[in-house]
């Protein structure tokens, strides 16, 4: 014996039950990240924000205290 397929609003949830609503992966051609100056803030007693993050720097860093600022 095969079991009934239930029918009814509850199986259509689709574009009728959310008027307005749109389903599936949101892709807008027009939108561009933010440029990195304006998501990182600078660094405490700078003016300028940095061109890599603080930890960055001392990773690359090879002596002790200089860092790459020039």
């Amino acid at each position: 014996m095969v079991p009934a397929v239930p029918s009814g609003p509850s199986l259509h949830l689709g574009a009728e039950s959310a008027p307005g609503k749109r389903r599936g992966c949101f892709y807008d051609p027009a939108f561009h990240p933010a440029p990195y100056a304006s998501r990182i803030p600078p660094r405490p007693g700078g003016p300028a924000r940095p061109a890599m993050a603080a930890a960055q720097e001392r990773a690359w860093s090879r002596i002790d205290g200089v860092g790459i600022d020039p």
